[in-house]
């Protein structure tokens, strides 16, 4: 399915205006409507850091797709702006440096041409600060479909894993 028929799908339900998606659980119900064998798990944001590093190479390992809300930098590395700049990238594949124990995620972008590859600490440290919308978004609020006051809670630390059933 085209990125612009899944827009326009999820325009009709409600869940965006323009694109922008800010909820984890309406990103879910977008997948299984695109596909109806798709099951999906949602981190709690309180799971220890270990435990979805865990969760993300098993999911991973087993060719599931993950998809991780986390603050794009210029160059749509992760960065830490509060969730000021929050996008989503999919992680198809995951690789390690066992020399220095690293672990680096394969991941597509929406704004990005290209893939990248990001080192996963990077990601989840981005993921875990999220907390506010753009303030540019707030002040044309009718324009999006924002969350309650703005607060990012409902994205902050959780990610998404999606497979089939």
């Amino acid at each position: 399915m085209e990125i612009e028929n899944i827009i326009q799908l999820a325009k009709s339900l409600g869940f965006t205006k323009q694109g922008e998606m800010f909820s984890i659980k309406n990103l879910l119900k977008l997948a299984q409507y695109i596909n109806q064998n798709i099951e999906g798990r949602i981190t709690e944001s309180t799971t220890d850091v270990r435990e979805k590093k865990k969760l993300i190479l098993q999911a991973l390992f087993n060719h599931h797709p993950i998809l991780v809300p986390y603050d794009r930098d210029f160059n749509n590395e992760p960065c830490m702006k509060n969730g000021v700049k929050a996008h989503w990238a999919l992680d198809i594949i995951h690789g390690e440096n066992k020399e220095s124990k690293e672990l680096y995620i394969f991941a597509v972008q929406g704004k990005s041409l290209k893939p990248h590859i990001w080192d996963l600490d990077q990601l989840l440290e981005s993921n875990n600060q999220l907390r506010t919308v753009d303030p540019a978004m707030l002040r044309c609020k009718d324009e999006f479909c924002l969350p309650s006051y703005g607060s990012l809670s409902s994205l902050q630390g959780k990610i998404l894993i999606l497979n089939n059933k």
